[in-house]
């Protein structure tokens, strides 16, 4: 992960919401928004930040439109069934979260 792109997120995030704000949300965003095809399974996020698949969703959760406890979320990103594999979901970005992507310039 590219340590300027992750302090520009953690800035970003810190003006969203500076009191509900955790590391792992910049980390698992930039995961998806420099993902080369532009989305990652759970799988994906797990490996490539070192996470547990319960806190991969529960932070996928908080990034989405609502969160697990039904509250709003940020909504950046949104989980959508994979279509080879049923059982599966991928993360992509929201329209939200493709201008939050380029407000940090990763576009």
């Amino acid at each position: 992960m590219d340590l300027r792109q992750l302090q520009k997120a953690l800035a970003a995030f810190a003006v969203l919401s500076p009191t509900h704000f955790y590391v792992h949300f910049a980390e698992v965003f930039l995961c998806v928004a420099t993902s080369e095809k532009g989305s990652c399974t759970f799988r994906e996020i797990e490996k490539s930040l070192n996470l547990s698949n319960s806190g991969v969703s529960r932070t996928v959760n908080a990034l989405s439109d609502v969160n697990r406890r039904g509250q709003d979320g940020f909504d950046l990103l949104e989980m959508v069934p994979d279509p080879t594999e049923g059982r599966r979901f991928i993360v992509r970005l929201t329209p939200k979260g493709e201008a939050f992507k380029r407000s940090l310039d990763l576009a």
